[in-house]
């Protein structure tokens, strides 16, 4: 019999970050900044989402054109105001919200 452990697969969020750090040797410095933004704005709406009831109102609150949180800098904001990280990491946050767009429009 082997002593061999099975093979866990590793939390989505770690396949995740693992699948964009592959994607980042591709990319130029722009689209690296986008590709971070994109990657922590759906970690935190999936954090908000956590706390939330899945129904028509949590949809409301991500999709559509008038969202209230279907922008990075509104779910930032979000996070922040919720306790869900703390001030460093809406800074770090902010910055690269802030870097994305200045990337666009050079």
């Amino acid at each position: 019999m082997s002593s061999k452990k099975p093979k866990q697969e590793p939390p989505a969020a770690i396949r995740a970050f693992t699948d964009l750090h592959k994607e980042w040797f591709d990319e130029s410095p722009r689209g690296l900044v986008l590709t971070a933004a994109a990657f922590i704005d759906e970690r935190f709406k999936d954090l908000i989402k956590s706390y939330l009831v899945d129904n028509a109102g949590l949809k409301m609150l991500f999709d559509g054109a008038n969202a209230p949180l279907g922008t990075f800098s509104s779910t930032t904001a979000a996070v922040f105001a919720l306790g869900l990280i703390d001030e460093r990491e809406y800074k770090m946050a902010d910055t690269v919200q802030k870097s994305g767009t200045n990337s666009r429009t050079r």
